[in-house]
């Protein structure tokens, strides 16, 4: 039920609007799940195979687009729904969900390596860095299966493909996880993803693709739905009227259609608000200093010598990830 002295917000938010300044502040710091119509196709899908009966060719999932478009909040709203437990009073902790991080530049044990360390630290697991590839592979399998992971998640996937000359090699794991233990892989990264995927002939067909892409206008249904709904989590107390054309046109522009850097704007403007107007205008949006992603300075990337030490990576056993 609304709350009738905040008609414009959530029903719960309406109750944290009458809070102080202070309470109010860390609540607008906080992430909230707002999903595309393309992350609630792919959260609909990751529900379903998280459910599925355990067959002996499960299909994978691989969420694809630029940085800073909800990619990793999927796996998070996940984990919320689906939560393990590390309880004193279970014989043994249970993980349904599990997610990892590949490396930049992946040597040939990195992806059993990036699999186990996090075990080792959230878990307790024991495990040798300096153990053969075979040796990891089986305690991946057994720690997976010990732990019933129900869906892997990868980010950064588009690393797979750095190293052409082990993409195959990769892939072939991939494949032999998602058979072993019947679970579900879910590859997160950039567009190139697809591209590592799509070739390997076995696994070209064993991902479903969900494309989160940028807004294309301020006219975008999926761009005015967003910031209308966004507004409402937003604890203000007077109506905002984020769609209105003058402030969804600055938002727009100013995020250049990017989800994450809409709401760090909307973000920024809303607590300037905080205890002064009370909603976010025009004037609190261009006081803020914003500094739109095209006018920052290129990232900077990881060292390019990288490349020199492939050949003795690919030949010195027992390979750990940097």
């Amino acid at each position: 039920m609304t709350d009738p002295s905040f008609p414009h917000l959530h029903p719960k938010v309406g109750a944290i609007a009458a809070l102080p300044e202070r309470a109010r502040r860390r609540y607008i710091q906080r992430p909230k799940f707002v999903p595309t119509a393309e992350a609630v196709k792919a959260l609909e899908t990751l529900e379903r195979l998280y459910t599925h009966q355990r067959t002996h060719r499960l299909l994978n999932v691989m969420i694809i687009g630029e940085t800073n478009l909800g990619k990793t909040t999927i796996f998070e709203e996940m984990q919320k729904r689906h939560r393990g437990s590390n309880s004193p009073r279970r014989e043994f902790p249970f993980a349904p969900l599990l997610k990892v991080e590949m490396a930049w530049w992946p040597k040939p044990q990195s992806l059993y390596d990036q699999i186990l360390m996090p075990l080792q630290l959230q878990y307790g697991i024991k495990f040798d860095a300096k153990a053969p590839f075979a040796e990891k592979e089986s305690d991946v399998i057994y720690w997976l299966a010990k732990l019933k992971v129900k869906i892997l998640f990868i980010d950064e996937a588009q690393n797979f493909g750095r190293r052409p000359s082990l993409t195959e090699a990769f892939m072939q794991a991939l494949i032999m996880l998602n058979n072993a233990l019947r679970i579900t892989i879910c590859l997160i990264g950039l567009e190139s993803t697809a591209n590592v995927v799509n070739s390997h002939p076995q696994s070209a067909n064993r991902f479903a693709p969900f494309r989160l892409a940028r807004w294309r206008s301020a006219d975008d249904p999926g761009f005015l739905d967003f910031i209308d709904t966004y507004e409402g989590l937003l604890p203000l107390r007077e109506e905002s009227r984020l769609t209105s054309p003058a402030i969804r046109n600055f938002i727009f522009d100013n995020s250049e259609g990017v989800l994450g850097e809409a709401v760090d704007l909307m973000h920024k403007a809303a607590e300037r608000a905080l205890g002064g107007s009370e909603r976010i205008r025009l004037d609190e949006l261009q006081a803020v200093g914003f500094v739109p992603p095209r006018a920052r300075p290129a990232a900077t990337r990881p060292p390019a010598d990288a490349e020199g030490v492939e050949e003795k990576d690919e030949n010195a056993e027992g390979a750990v990830v940097a």
